[in-house]
C-alpha cells in the first residue's frame, strides 16, 4: 500500500469513529430524555406537582401560555389522586443538538363515566438542554384514538 492510500484509509477510519461517537451520544441523550419524560409521568400520577413544575423552562411558550401559566396549570391539574392510573403508552425522543422533540402517548381511565372508558392523548413535547438539564419549552396535544 502506498502512502496516499494509507492516509485516505486513516482519514476514513477517523471519520467513521467520529460518526459512531456522535450517534452513540445522540442515542444516550434520547434515552435520557425518554427516561425523564417517563419519570415526569410517574410524578404526575403520584401527585408530585412541584417536581413536574421544575421541568418547565423559563422561556416556555406554547398555546398562548408562558412558564408561569404552565406552572399554574400543573399545580391545578396535578395532585394526590388527581391522575391515578396515568400511563405513558409510548415515549419516543428525537434529538437535534440541544433541542429534543418527544412524542408521548398517554392514557388514563375516565372517572365519571358510567362505563369503563379511557382517555388517550398524544403530546409533542419540546425540550431544550440548559446547563446540562433538559427543560420543557413547549408542547402540542391532541385527544383521540389509534396511536
Amino acid at each position: 500500500m502506498n502512502f496516499f492510500t494509507k492516509m485516505i484509509l486513516g482519514a476514513v477510519a477517523v471519520l467513521l469513529a467520529a460518526v459512531a461517537a456522535v450517534l452513540l451520544f445522540r442515542s444516550r441523550d434520547a434515552a435520557r430524555v425518554e427516561e425523564l419524560i417517563r419519570q415526569a409521568v410517574g410524578w404526575a400520577e403520584a401527585g408530585e406537582a412541584k417536581r413536574v413544575e421544575e421541568l418547565v423552562d423559563p422561556d416556555f411558550a406554547s398555546g398562548g401560555w408562558n412558564a408561569e401559566t404552565a406552572r399554574a396549570e400543573i399545580r391545578r391539574r396535578v395532585g394526590p389522586g388527581k391522575l391515578a392510573k396515568l400511563e405513558a403508552v409510548s415515549v419516543e425522543a428525537r434529538i437535534e443538538g440541544d433541542e429534543a422533540r418527544v412524542t408521548l402517548v398517554l392514557k388514563w381511565p375516565l372517572r365519571d363515566a358510567s362505563i369503563k372508558l379511557e382517555a388517550v392523548e398524544r403530546v409533542e413535547v419540546r425540550l431544550r438542554k440548559r446547563e446540562g438539564a433538559w427543560k420543557v419549552v413547549g408542547y402540542e396535544q391532541s385527544m383521540g384514538r389509534g396511536w
